[in-house]
């Protein structure tokens, strides 16, 4: 009879009266299913004596060809097993035995004797004969119990990753409680931000942070207020070279002796991906598991990317690509080596033309339209000349956030700087603002272009030498 017949046979019989019969009627046909057969003394002991002088005599034990592998101390169905776990793990301690098991016929304890900690935290297992699927019964008695299992030392490793999991999930039990709580109480930045997103893309409108804030702390919605002062503007911050000013772009790609043609630095991080999914399809999704230090490499959902996400292929997984070249240099790199790649196998062919950069007079555009404007560190692509006061416009909003509104609400007189509104009916001509949610006339010359450029730079306490005229091809590009 096979182990899940007999283990459903014990399902259906009466319940025996005593610990013998327990022994009798239950543990023995078990353990025969398992491959351990009582009618063999050298393999299972009866009354085995454990512990030298002073010690006891553990119920049944389970013997190898050169030691005991597993003790069985057994007590009669109904009883309270709480009052004898400290037996069995001393016997077992004793011993020396990795494994140890409590029972009534019915139910199952089982123990790593060995392992640090109270009694309650080295069981790694509890098997219900009576309410266990009988499926999952069979495999985990045959896991942990079964001959070849305990004999080969498989036993012992699956019981130790076992117990392992079980700690972690009581720890999470434990501290993901008060993290969350913590959150709810600060509120979490970072939480504040994904729920703003979310709104704005539902509803088309921004709350505040500390409208979300009293939301997730189960407060009403406030009302905004308008301040009457607007608020102090922030200090300057110290301009910066980027590493990656004057560096021209990439033209194409050779991956494993293939060669892929690319745009310019995003096309070649993509590309790179893509080409990744099309040989791990089945495991691409190891991609999610990857963070840098504040946000993750890539994910289902574009909005957990801050910038820039990108679909790869057809995986319904995006990456961010809101980087500087070298940044995105790196980052290709680091996707071969996630996967097991030499990140040398990744050759980036550039122009020959290296790029070049200018930055703009305190009140006017260069002579040659540029490509794209550089500005702390991100690069902002230039199509026509209006594209320029645009993409000052975004860079202004990425760094300030809900703070850019002051164009707005608090807008000085009498500087030049460009009117803008959240609704594109108040702008004549309107063209909204990337995905700020404001709009501005693309009505200008380009005399006042560099003029309201500026201007917007300094409202927010900068200047026009922090920007960076990039230009790819080396040549200058006609008006537009």
């Amino acid at each position: 009879m096979s182990l899940r017949e007999t283990l459903d046979t014990i399902r259906t019989a009466p319940v025996p009266r005593s610990e013998e019969a327990a022994k009798f009627q239950i543990i023995a046909p078990v353990l025969k299913g398992l491959g351990w057969d009582a009618a063999r003394p050298q393999d299972v002991l009866i009354e085995h004596a454990v512990g030298g002088k002073g010690g006891g005599k553990v119920d049944i034990a389970l013997k190898g060809p050169d030691h005991v592998v597993a003790l069985l101390e057994a007590k009669a169905p109904g009883q309270d097993l709480n009052r004898h776990v400290d037996q069995v793990i001393r016997y077992a301690f004793h011993e020396g035995t990795h494994i140890c098991v409590l029972t009534t016929g019915l139910e199952w304890w089982l123990y790593l004797p060995r392992e640090a900690g109270p009694p309650s935290k080295r069981r790694f297992a509890t098997l219900s004969i009576d309410n266990d699927p009988l499926e999952q019964l069979t495999d985990d008695f045959e896991t942990f119990l079964g001959t070849e299992s305990l004999l080969s030392g498989k036993a012992e490793k699956r019981a130790k990753q076992v117990l392992e999991a079980k700690r972690l999930v009581d720890r999470l039990n434990v501290e993901l409680p008060k993290i969350w709580s913590g959150i709810l109480a600060g509120p979490d930045d970072e939480l504040v931000e994904l729920v703003r997103r979310r709104a704005y893309g539902a509803l088309n409108i921004r709350p505040t942070s500390e409208q979300v804030a009293a939301v997730i702390g189960g407060s009403p919605v406030p009302p905004t207020v308008q301040r009457s002062e607007p608020p102090p503007v922030p200090p300057k911050p110290t301009p910066r070279a980027s590493p990656t000013a004057g560096r021209p772009r990439p033209t194409a790609v050779r991956l494993w002796g293939q060669r892929y043609d690319v745009e310019n630095w995003t096309n070649m991080l993509v590309t790179v991906a893509d080409a990744l999914y099309g040989r791990h399809r089945a495991d691409f999704d190891r991609v999610l598991d990857k963070r840098g230090r504040k946000h993750p490499w890539a994910s289902r959902n574009s909005d957990d990317i801050p910038w820039a996400p990108k679909l790869v292929g057809s995986s319904g997984i995006y990456i961010e690509t809101g980087f500087d070249a070298r940044a995105m240099e790196r980052r290709a790199r680091g996707l071969l080596r996630l996967f097991g790649y030499d990140a040398s196998e990744l050759e980036i062919l550039l122009d020959s033309a290296p790029a070049r950069s200018s930055t703009p007079s305190p009140d006017s555009l260069p002579s040659d339209k540029p490509d794209r404007i550089l500005l702390w560190s991100k690069h902002y692509p230039v199509k026509s000349w209006k594209d320029i006061l645009f993409g000052v416009a975004n860079a202004l909003h990425d760094r300030y956030g809900d703070d850019f509104d002051r164009i707005v609400t608090n807008p000085p007189r009498g500087r030049g700087l460009p009117r803008a509104s959240h609704s594109p009916g108040d702008i004549a001509r309107s063209q909204p603002v990337g995905t700020t949610g404001l709009y501005m006339t693309r009505n200008w010359s380009r005399a006042s272009l560099g003029r309201a450029t500026v201007s917007m730079l300094e409202f927010f306490g900068h200047d026009a030498s922090e920007i960076n005229f990039v230009y790819d091809q080396g040549t200058a590009a006609t008006d537009s």
